[in-house]
């Protein structure tokens, strides 16, 4: 499994020699399968709302947001959450 994980950070381009602040990237891992994403940033924050952030971790990508206020939630359904994702993901 190290060896893939290895493998699967070289064909993303992520460098791991950079120091863990310097790396962005999001991993879940089953028996069967290692999903890794390699992250812009790891919230997306609305342009009107300055309360209004939703942070996407590993379970995000599973299909599970969670946020902190009505103006985040709000955010959220406006943008609908495969936005969000797409504009976290590189």
């Amino acid at each position: 499994m190290l060896a893939t994980y290895h493998e699967c950070l070289g064909q993303l381009g992520i460098d791991e020699s950079l120091k863990a602040d310097q790396l962005s990237f999001n991993m879940y891992v089953t028996r069967n399968l290692m999903f890794i994403v390699k992250r812009a940033c790891n919230s997306v924050q609305s342009a009107d709302v300055s309360e209004a952030i939703v942070d996407i971790n590993t379970l995000g990508f599973a299909g599970t947001l969670a946020v902190k206020n009505q103006a985040s939630l709000d955010f959220l359904k406006a943008e609908t959450p495969i936005n969000l994702l797409n504009k976290v993901a590189l």
